[in-house]
């Protein structure tokens, strides 16, 4: 969603926080299209660079996106929903 604002661009890292407890190198995890791959991961005692292979999203996959779902509290994407998309929401609830 906060690429969809344009906050962030396709060359901004993305970075969290765990403890280092958290950390299972042995795991792998199942990427959707959807999914963006942490750039780093860090603990209270290192820093750890993924260099996940999985590409980065687009935006938002729009398709995966019921056209009831209520977009009030996102204001990027309302805005930046397809416009087909809001005029079926509009005619489904005049």
């Amino acid at each position: 969603m906060i690429r969809e604002s344009r906050l962030v661009g396709p060359g901004t890292p993305v970075a969290t926080t765990v403890h280092h407890l958290q950390i299972d190198e042995d795991s792998t995890l199942h990427m959707q299209a959807h999914d963006r791959a942490l750039d780093s991961t860090i603990t209270p005692k290192e820093a750890i660079e993924t260099q996940a292979p999985h590409p980065s999203p687009k935006g938002l996959s729009w398709s995966r996106i019921r056209p009831d779902t209520n977009l009030t509290p996102f204001p990027c994407c309302r805005s930046s929903r397809p416009a087909e998309r809001a005029l079926n929401v509009l005619q489904e609830h005049p």
